[in-house]
Order: structure tokens, then sequence, then C-alpha cells
């Protein structure tokens, strides 16, 4: 994965940097040599140009199976290939592998506003991956088109990114008003940093609010 990247947390890709994941968790499973690989693919047959990398996947590790919209294509021995909605694949791109502990993904969203990116970010945790799979089982045998729970870690992730910029605000201004007391040695200065430090935590109260409705709200998508 790359190394100026950090897992679960989201970005955003455009169509090469989605591929270019994909290929690396191919080549993962492949160097493994077991386990199960599952991707959602944007068509069938766009997934024909892959064909005989998955032929060699297919023989390689224990389990793949691969979904997309279109005509199913020519059966490929080892692999279960399932029809999903031109919706679904429109919207996401997904891939995943896991063999014993080991487990990996990738996922991301049309951004949409005709951007042609991608939100969306790669994790090895085990639970999480768990949960993605299921929801794309869920997905693909719905007919919204869409991963509740990829939307929540997406409410998640934005709450995450909020509160680290207002926190690392804080702290500049922290830091801004302790510089100036120490040059200064002006006593008038101790009523202003009191007063920065009550500001501090009387926004980490208002986060803790803010945190618990947007928790509610992302529990009742």
């Amino acid at each position: 994965m790359p190394g100026s990247l950090k897992e679960n947390r989201f970005y955003y890709f455009d169509e090469d940097a989605c591929q270019a994941f994909f290929h690396a968790i191919e080549d993962l499973a492949m160097e493994e040599a077991r386990g199960t690989l599952v991707a959602l693919v944007p068509s069938f047959k766009e997934f024909e140009a892959q064909r005989e990398r998955y032929e060699q996947i297919a023989v390689t590790v224990d389990k793949v199976a691969v979904a997309g919209p279109g005509r199913i294509p020519k059966p490929i021995h080892r692999v279960h290939l399932t029809e999903a909605s031109r919706k679904i694949a429109d919207a996401y791109r997904m891939i995943s592998f896991h063999a014993g502990k080991l487990e990996v993904m990738f996922i991301a969203r049309a951004a949409g506003g005709g951007s042609h990116q991608f939100v969306g970010f790669f994790s090895f945790n085990p639970r999480l991956t768990q949960r993605m799979r299921s929801a794309l089982t869920d997905a693909l045998g719905g007919a919204t088109g869409e991963m509740r729970e990829f939307e929540r870690l997406l409410g998640v992730d934005q709450a995450a990114k909020q509160i680290e910029v207002d926190l690392n605000r804080q702290r500049e201004a922290m830091d801004r008003a302790m510089l100036e007391l120490r040059e200064g040695g002006d006593p008038a200065r101790s009523g202003q940093v009191a007063t920065e430090l009550e500001k501090g935590a009387t926004r980490l109260s208002e986060w803790k609010n803010r945190l618990s409705a947007m928790m509610a709200q992302l529990q009742g998508r």
C-alpha cells in the first residue's frame, strides 16, 4: 500500500489509483497462495481484459469471487461470478483478501459532481474488512445500490478530521499564548492564558455533545 497514506483514513482517488490498489491486493493474494479474494468490478466487459490474471489467481488461492454488471463471462475455473447492478458498480470500487489472520481491503465510492474521482480507504483491520464484505453482500442483494456501512464510516472519518483540525488550532493558539507569556513576563498575560485554557475546555465539551449527536445520526442511517 502507498506509504504516504494511513489505513482507515478516507482519501480521494482517481480511477488509475483505484486500479493500482486492485493490482496490489491481487499480487498479495498470489504471494500468499491461499485465502479468499472478493472483488466488485466496474463491468464484466472490462473484467475480460483481466481474465488471464484471474485465472492465475484462481489456481493459486482457495477461492475467488467477482461481482459486476453486464453479461456474465464464460466461466473461469474456481472463480464464482455474480451479477451486480449497474448502480452499485458505478458507485463503488471494492476488493478484499483474507487468509488466516491476514485481512486487507480497499473500497471507494464515486465522489459525484462529475469529478471522476472516488473517496475511500484501505484497511488491514479484520473486523472492519469483514463488515464491509457483509455490506457488499447486502448491497448486491438489495435495490438501493448503497453500502450503509461505508457511509457510516465516511461520517466518522469526517468528524475525526474536523476534531483534529480544531484541536490543532487550539494547540497553536495555546503555544502562542505561552510563548508570549515566557518572553514578555507580563503578569496580565496570565489571565489571557487562563482564558485560552477555558476556551479550549469549552470547545472540547462542545465536541463531546456534537459527537454524541453525530453518532446518533449515523446509527440511524
